[in-house]
């Protein structure tokens, strides 16, 4: 999902500003002022344990996260306190996929 997100990024006319991975942010490392520097929005696309380091990194920097991961609702109620205390915003789904949500929503 994350490599279709860049993908078409630029036809919506956005620009990924970088892209970070398990070489590149381990334990949130690449997370600076200078790799955040005019991002608007991060998006996560991951794994769990990622979450948890990025999402406070993040946080610090007042970058707002969308997140498509799955496995660390264990560390939402932290996750979540962080966020609010930062003033951020966080978009968190387990499935991205328009039908999904539809099916989702016609069975609420």
């Amino acid at each position: 999902m994350g490599k279709l997100v860049d993908q078409l990024s630029e036809s919506y006319g956005f620009e990924v500003a970088g892209r970070l991975d398990i070489d590149t942010n381990r334990g949130g490392a690449g997370i600076t002022a200078d790799s955040v520097r005019g991002v608007d929005v991060a998006i996560d696309f991951s794994t769990a344990d990622a979450v948890a380091d990025t999402l406070p990194r993040l946080a610090t920097h007042g970058v707002n996260l969308v997140v498509g991961t799955t496995g660390w609702v264990s560390e939402e109620p932290t996750m979540r306190r962080i966020a609010e205390d930062a003033g951020i915003g966080v978009v968190a789904a387990a499935n991205f996929s328009l039908g999904v949500n539809l099916f989702l929503d016609l069975g609420a």
